[in-house]
């Protein structure tokens, strides 16, 4: 099955609006491993950074459902900015801190930010792109994150350009 061509021009203003702030987001958001490093470097072992990880990972993806029942509830816009101020709080907590218990702390924390904005990101652009663009919604720019992948974004065109030559 062929998706339609995504036009910038045939997006809901709404829907353009939510992607730039994503796409704004996501060129500042750095990249998990510096948050590996920083635990590294206050001492912690590799076996324990590779756990703090996993509570990270399984915190985000154990609580996603959490999240939707949230999101439904009280709203995708108060949900995800919840989840981009939990951000921010982590980033500013790993600047100052100086122990493996707050490490954990922050790893579960940013595993909650994760729960609050992975999905709900999706589902916002779904609800703001109509009924009947949904099934087409932009969404195939989103990565595994939740985050706009340009990389991601501009491999798929690529590839589709190779396979129409």
């Amino acid at each position: 099955m062929m998706l339609p061509k995504l036009r910038w021009s045939s997006l809901n203003p709404t829907v353009k609006k939510l992607m730039l702030v994503v796409f704004l987001f996501t060129i500042v958001n750095s990249s998990n491993s510096f948050l590996l490093l920083r635990a590294s470097d206050l001492g912690v072992s590799v076996v324990n950074v590779l756990l703090l990880y996993l509570l990270f990972t399984l915190v985000g993806s154990s609580l996603s459902y959490l999240s939707g029942v949230l999101s439904d509830r009280f709203g995708r816009r108060g949900i995800l900015v919840m989840g981009y101020a939990l951000y921010g709080l982590v980033y500013i907590g790993f600047a100052e801190v100086n122990s493996t218990s707050g490490l954990i702390v922050l790893f579960t924390v940013y595993g909650l930010y994760i729960t609050f904005t992975k999905g709900v990101e999706k589902a916002l652009v779904a609800d703001l792109s109509g009924s009947a663009k949904k099934r087409h919604c932009p969404w195939i720019l989103l990565d595994d994150y939740g985050h706009w992948s340009l990389s991601r974004f501009f491999a798929n065109r690529l590839a589709m350009a190779g396979f129409r030559s």
